[in-house]
């Protein structure tokens, strides 16, 4: 048998290593790094090491270690690989390149802005013309190349492996503290965007690294938070096989001798042919509720034909005269497929396989693996009848006009539950998935609290068994979870006639509970919070909150802006809690107390409004810029006092480059009021709106 030396790194590595040591074929694996050698998955055919090589040390390992050669080096890694394939050449040693997979995934992402530049170098120099933050994921080895001129550097902030090599170099480059996110991959969709909207980037530097670098994900994030995405292309590389290519070659391992030095394009088998790999048939199959005479008749021929049927115990039950596995994620399943070899296999799902089931995720997950492990397959998914249709039919409803959600296992998450009641309100109709009566109880408290309490509720529980049973639930009185059976549930939930959504809700100033407590009146409201320029999933401090009409007509615009207000006056925090009674608005905070001592515990706010400071406004900004350096800051002042120290701060912070998007004016309204048979314009007190969003200096 061959020496086989795997040079990893990657994630190409980690699984042509793994997928050696279920072949039973012992191997070394070279990773640069400690920390490359702990995301390595310990086993006994496995050696592991752990060490920077240079030419000539590369040479006379590959003499003592080495007959096979696998360079599954990053494809960026080019000094690496030229410096392997010499080595090679000069030992005599068989050199194959394993290729990451060519399609990078950003076709599929609509609405990005991409901009491509051939090197870490011109895309610095481009980042020169971008004002805001800049996200940098290309890693810690080219940061010196971003940071070197020094205009850029309190703008960036580097994700780097949480490794103290890759830690050093960026504190070497200049980044140090915030500016240093160390975190460990793979990142998905919404770990990106969180970051993006934690550090607000204007700008994402990626490289070009293709699906299993994570590239997809960073550009979709960056799509959908209207990011430009900054690229460095990656060099292509024509010659090599890929991972799956790399195990399928060792099934002739004894015949397959390979030229020393030269890229393998081919695998032949012992004859010289190509392989054909073994293929499986495999069936997602939506079963329906559960009941099997509520299969099709497609997915009912699919689950007689198949060798082994994998899901949930429940699914398999009646199926006792075929091999059953109890496992329904892709992870377990495959080992299972890899393991019985089946020709036929079957794995099942409830409800319909495209109304949130696992379906799409098997089907994804399956491939991968069976490819990695040089089988083909054949993925069919079979369509069920869904819960929701069912239960329209057996409460004669149309839901042609309903939006469909799930709260199954999402019920505690305030974000799944704000997107109900905001479709609900819309549509009027909503069909939801619920796991069990703690849901139901916390989806009654929020419609009650969001002034939805006339909303009829429909449960269908177990639907299509023999204990099938239908409720209905009134929301406005509550519910005692005791007096439903656990389990999931079904709901329909009705509100009648849809109410159309306010663009803009107006509230006018007699809508609000005040007494003696002082309130931003309704025109300066409206343009403050429009300067505010709120988000969706925006978090507000409303500071020096008096009556609340900021806070509360801020957390009416969206269900998912979270608002905090502050203020140290009793009389006013009760205020505050009776309008934001009066006007529905649960996803609003009163925090009593002062401010910039009420803020610490708060969480990192996205938004600032401040309507009073007490004397204390330089050390409330200074906190908010604490916590946040990119906030979004509104600031109402009326008092000869206050105007100065705003305008004070602000020409200190524009010359230190400190804030941009600065719009200072002051506006005079004037009502009309009626005196006997005439109405003469009343003016109020003249009103400072100071608007800026806070950066970090380029020169700090």
């Amino acid at each position: 048998m061959k020496r086989i030396v795997i040079f990893a790194g990657t994630t190409e590595g980690r699984t042509l290593s793994e997928g050696l040591a279920a072949r039973g074929i012992a191997h070394t694996v070279c990773v640069a790094t400690d920390y490359g050698q702990l995301m390595m998955t310990e086993d006994p055919l496995v050696t592991v090491h752990s060490g920077r090589l240079d030419e000539g040390e590369m040479e006379d390992f590959l003499r003592e270690q080495a007959d096979r050669v696998y360079d599954a080096t990053h494809p960026f890694a080019l000094v690496v690989t030229e410096n392997l394939r010499e080595a090679c050449r000069k030992t005599g040693k068989e050199y194959i390149r394993v290729l990451r997979e060519e399609e990078s995934g950003a076709d599929l992402v609509a609405g990005a802005d991409l901009r491509y530049f051939p090197d870490a170098e011109a895309c610095a120099a481009a980042l020169g013309e971008t004002t805001g933050n800049i996200l940098l994921t290309t890693g810690s080895k080219e940061l010196h190349v971003f940071t070197k001129e020094g205009s850029l550097t309190g703008r960036l902030y580097a994700r780097v492996l949480p490794s103290i090599e890759s830690i050093g170099l960026a504190n070497e480059a200049g980044l140090t503290g915030k500016h240093v996110i160390a975190m460990h991959g793979p990142f998905t969709l919404e770990m990106n965007r969180a970051l993006i909207r934690q550090y607000d980037a204007r700008v994402l530097v990626t490289k070009e690294t293709g699906v299993s670098g994570g590239y997809p994900e960073k550009i979709r994030a960056c799509a959908e938070t209207g990011t430009k995405a900054f690229v460095i292309g990656r060099p292509r590389e024509e010659r090599g096989i890929s991972v799956a290519e790399a195990l399928r070659d060792f099934g002739a391992e004894a015949n397959c001798e390979g030229t020393a030095g030269t890229e393998i394009t081919g695998v032949p088998d012992a004859e010289g042919s190509t392989a054909e790999p073994q293929r499986m048939e495999i069936a997602l199959i939506g079963i329906g509720p559960g009941s099997r005479d509520l299969l099709t008749g497609e997915a009912a021929q699919a689950i007689a034909a198949a060798d082994i049927l994998c899901g949930a115990k429940r699914m398999l039950a009646g199926y006792e005269e075929k091999t059953c596995y109890p496992c329904y994620l892709a992870k377990d399943v495959l080992p299972v497929l890899l393991r019985e070899r089946p020709a036929r296999a079957a794995v099942l799902f409830s409800g319909d396989s495209g109304f949130f089931s696992g379906a799409k995720k098997m089907r994804t997950g399956l491939a991968a693996g069976l490819e990695e492990a040089g089988l083909t397959a054949e993925i069919r998914i079979l369509p069920g009848i869904s819960s929701l249709s069912y239960l329209a039919a057996r409460t004669g409803t149309d839901y042609s006009d309903a939006r469909l959600l799930s709260l199954h296992g999402r019920a505690g998450d305030a974000g799944a539950l704000g997107e109900l009641l905001r479709e609900l309100k819309r549509a009027g109709k909503v069909f939801t998935l619920l796991s069990g009566r703690a849901d139901i109880d916390a989806l009654c408290q929020s419609l009650r609290a969001a002034g939805l309490a006339d909303t009829r509720m429909t449960l269908g529980y177990n639907l299509s068994y023999p204990d099938e049973r239908i409720f209905t639930v009134d929301v406005a009185t509550g519910l005692a979870t005791d007096q439903l059976p656990d389990g999931s549930y079904v709901a329909l939930l009705e509100t009648g006639v849809p109410r159309k959504r306010v663009l803009f809700p107006l509230l006018a100033d007699e809508e609000f509970e005040r007494s003696r407590v002082p309130m931003t009146k309704e025109a300066i409201r409206h343009l403050s919070l429009a300067r505010l320029k709120l988000t969706e999933n925006a978090v507000l401090y409303d500071v020096g909150s008096g009556t609340g009409s900021i806070a509360v007509q801020a957390a009416a615009l969206d269900e998912t802006i979270r608002v905090y207000a502050i203020e140290k006056k009793e009389e006013a925090a009760d205020l505050i809690g009776m309008n934001s009674r009066k006007h529905r608005t649960p996803n609003l905070k009163v925090i009593r107390g002062e401010a910039p001592e009420a803020l610490a515990e708060l969480e990192t706010p996205t938004h600032v409004f401040i309507g009073g400071s007490s004397g204390n406004l330089k050390e409330i900004l200074a906190c908010i810029r604490e916590k946040n350096p990119s906030a979004r800051v509104v600031i109402n002042a009326v008092s000869l006092e206050t105007i100065a120290e705003i305008n004070g701060l602000l020409s200190a912070w524009e010359r230190e480059d400190l804030v941009y998007d600065l719009t200072v004016e002051q506006v005079q309204v004037a009502r009309s009021r009626a005196l006997g048979n005439y109405h003469l314009m009343m003016a109020e007190n003249p009103v400072l709106i100071a608007s800026f969003t806070m950066q970090v200096s380029e020169n700090s």
